[in-house]
């Protein structure tokens, strides 16, 4: 065990430690004089020294919270101007796309025309007439062929997406409250078909100012994409109209109807009676009408999406499913005849 003995002499301190163990105490000896002077030196140099890293500290801390606030104030005026411009940008760009969509919409019901040219609207023979409003041109009549191309629907959707988009964005009254939206170009409009999807590309510039007259921002270049892929349709289209007319696929599968011998819709056979015979010719069409509505629709194009005919119906197995030697994984055909279509 230690026990501690301390004895001063002067200026000098001693401690002395002794132990059962040891046969001599173990001192330590302090020069009191020379620690006290040399402390009072080292702090006076370590005042100063602190007082200058203080003040260092405190003139970065100054010129830091200087900039910052600088740089605070920048972005805050560029987030705003950046937020509102992609607010009217963003309003525009759901313009074009549904005004776009409109027009393909109008394009897809009326054979490829927004506006359907006199050539078919004049001739009761070369169009049919679904409502007040739409009439679908037929691409052909007899052997004689007369579909538009894509490049003159571009022009009708162009002319549409021009005419309409202004009416949504400033007409709407978006953003007038706080925005005034001014016009500084004309429109134009350049749609491209592509194979899977349409893009709505539009040039117009407009200024965005607040209710002081400040211009804020300015949007000029425009692109909008639909998921339409327009192109593909009218490519497949076209494909299965080629095949009609080299095939005659329609009017086949009419014949075979017919030779199904509904009695209704009597074509031969012998039946020895006293009786007289006859048919009514409007209850025969009413049939074959009956019989092309319901059957032309299970018409399938091999390659395009449609549900498999179960194998309990080998006939249309066989019959109602039309290899035209394209294929179209992501696209599906309807076939329709309506009962007021000309017959």
């Amino acid at each position: 065990m230690l026990k501690e003995r301390r004895v001063e002499v002067n200026s000098l301190s001693s401690s002395c430690f002794f132990d059962k163990w040891f046969s001599k105490p173990l001192c330590l000896m302090f020069n009191k004089k020379r620690i006290n002077k040399g402390n009072k030196k080292a702090n006076k140099k370590g005042q100063v020294t602190i007082f200058i890293i203080l003040g260092i500290l405190l003139l970065l801390a100054i010129i830091l919270m200087i900039l910052l606030k600088q740089e605070i104030i920048t972005f805050k005026i560029e987030e705003i101007t950046l937020s509102e411009k992609g607010k009217v940008e963003d309003f525009l760009l759901d313009c074009i796309k549904n005004v776009g969509e409109e027009a393909l919409f109008l394009a897809g019901q009326q054979g490829g025309f927004i506006e359907v040219p006199e050539r078919y609207s004049q001739d009761v023979g070369r169009h049919i007439k679904i409502s007040p409003f739409l009439s679908v041109p037929l691409w052909a009549k007899d052997s004689t062929i007369d579909k538009p191309t894509l490049e003159e629907i571009k022009i009708q959707v162009d002319e549409y997406v021009e005419d309409n988009v202004r009416i949504c964005l400033l007409d709407s009254g978006a953003f007038q409250e706080t925005y005034d939206l001014i016009e500084n170009s004309g429109i134009i409009s350049d749609v491209s078909f592509e194979n899977s999807r349409t893009i709505f590309n539009l040039k117009w510039n407009v200024l965005i100012k607040d209710k002081a007259g400040e211009v804020i921002a300015e949007v000029i270049n425009h692109v909008a994409d639909s998921n339409v892929q327009f192109k593909k349709m009218y490519e497949l289209a076209s494909i299965i109209l080629d095949r009609e007319m080299s095939t005659t696929k329609l009017e086949y599968l009419t014949k075979d109807l017919i030779a199904l011998e509904h009695e209704l819709l009597p074509v031969n056979g012998v039946e020895l009676s006293c009786k007289q015979k006859q048919w009514r010719v409007d209850e025969a069409e009413r049939t074959l009408k009956d019989m092309l509505r319901i059957n032309l629709r299970e018409l399938k194009v091999q390659g395009t999406l449609f549900t498999e005919f179960p194998e309990i119906y080998p006939y249309y197995q066989n019959h109602y499913v039309w290899d035209i030697g394209e294929t179209s994984n992501d696209l599906s055909v309807v076939f329709r005849f309506d009962d007021s279509f000309p017959f």
